[in-house]
């Protein structure tokens, strides 16, 4: 639960960024503790908003707007943000622009890649330091953005939240599943926390991802070097699938949640609790339970992101929509699990035999910051009149 602010320009570029984190405060708690994050987040926002704003050489009345996340979330941590914000705004006479937390992950996989060439990333030329102006035109930003955006699927995954959402349109979405239990991050961190690993913060996921690698990594090099040493030729680099042991043996495998389910949603209380009696058990490494607890994880999440794309196809045909704009084309994975290299490999894959095209935001975007709450203030500014979006923030309150 951290403090995080940005300055970011129409062209995806971030002029300014800071944050305070909270690692080590909610460690001693093993979670995130409400009243400790708000305190914290008091004691922090003032700094971090001035520290962003100094790194992009602007003062607050050079901004075009304020954006601030109003929910969902802890609605004692929010009101911090959403105070400071308000008042910013009020004092610099900008436009006040409250951006819901999710779609702000769903829309930061569109941030351009600001490495790539303008032509190559699709991005027209900006008019910097346009600041919105008060015609109730837009926000000066439109033209570098294309003007529809393209049909997704998006996977939003997180410790709090596991969802798949069909966008049509900014603004426009429909949830397609959702997890019957627990999310995919919280399993994650659940299953990090009986395996004894550390993790700052209480967020186990990255920790978990961790061993599991380094697991897998040396099941690769102990069967290579028995392949070696006993001149076996005949062994194939289809191995790298992790589908067996070193020493022969069965490996161990949870069953995938849900496989013969209609529907898209999702459920993994029930893995969480096979990883558990798998550790209880005493018989296996904890290298091996996170690989096998993970293989599982992903498995599942990639079988309903195949029943969900089946599902908008068959949709799609029934309603005879020819129009490419109006065709599935996207994959869009986001949320702190989106960071998952494993995950990112199989949806990568699965994209590719889709013929879709994967967006995942960098690593560094997945978990909560304030880049994406920047950005998806941009994407509005970009396609809707400025008069459409002004909210007067003295009647608003976070929810």
């Amino acid at each position: 639960d951290d403090t995080a602010a940005a300055v970011v320009r129409w062209d995806g570029a971030v002029l300014g960024e800071a944050v305070a984190k909270q690692d080590e405060l909610h460690a001693q708690f093993g979670g995130v503790m409400p009243s400790a994050a708000r305190d914290a987040h008091e004691a922090a926002i003032a700094r971090v908003v001035h520290a962003a704003l100094q790194q992009a050489r602007l003062s607050a009345h050079e901004l075009s707007a304020v954006a601030v996340t109003m929910g969902p979330g802890l609605e004692l941590c929010l009101r911090v943000g959403f105070y400071h914000a308000r008042s910013l705004a009020l004092d610099a006479g900008l436009p006040f622009l409250p951006i819901h937390h999710l779609e702000a992950h769903c829309l930061v996989a569109d941030i351009p890649d600001l490495s790539q060439p303008a032509t190559s990333r699709g991005v027209l030329d900006i008019i910097d330091g346009n600041d919105g102006g008060d015609d109730g035109g837009g926000g000066g930003g439109g033209e570098a953005l294309e003007e529809v955006m393209p049909r997704s699927l998006v996977l939003l995954v997180s410790g709090g939240h596991s969802q798949i959402i069909r966008c049509s349109g900014l603004g426009e979405y429909a949830v397609l599943g959702g997890t019957l239990d627990d999310s995919i991050g919280e399993a994650f961190d659940k299953v990090a926390r009986l395996l004894g690993l550390e993790a700052r913060g209480g967020a186990g996921g990255a920790a978990l991802e961790q061993l599991a690698a380094e697991w897998e990594a040396a099941q690769l090099a102990s069967k290579h070097s028995t392949s070696s040493n006993s001149n076996d030729k005949s062994s194939s680099s289809s191995s790298a699938d992790c589908g067996w042991r070193s020493d022969g043996g069965a490996p161990l495998a949870f069953p995938v949640p849900m496989k013969h389910k209609a529907d898209c949603n999702l459920s993994y209380a029930g893995l969480k609790t096979a990883a558990r009696l798998a550790i209880e058990s005493g018989r296996f490494e904890r290298g091996e339970v996170a690989a096998a607890f993970q293989r599982a994880a992903v498995a599942h999440l990639v079988h309903r992101t195949r029943r969900a794309v089946e599902w908008c196809r068959r949709e799609e045909l029934e309603q005879q929509q020819q129009q490419a704009d109006a065709r599935l084309s996207r994959l869009v994975v986001c949320g702190g699990v989106a960071s998952n290299r494993a995950l990112r490999a199989e949806l990568g894959a699965v994209a590719n035999e889709l013929g879709l095209q994967l967006l995942a935001p960098p690593p560094r975007l997945c978990t909560d910051n304030g880049v994406m709450v920047a950005w998806a203030a941009i994407e509005r500014l970009a396609r809707f009149p400025l008069d459409a979006l002004r909210e007067d923030p003295r009647g608003l309150e976070v929810r």
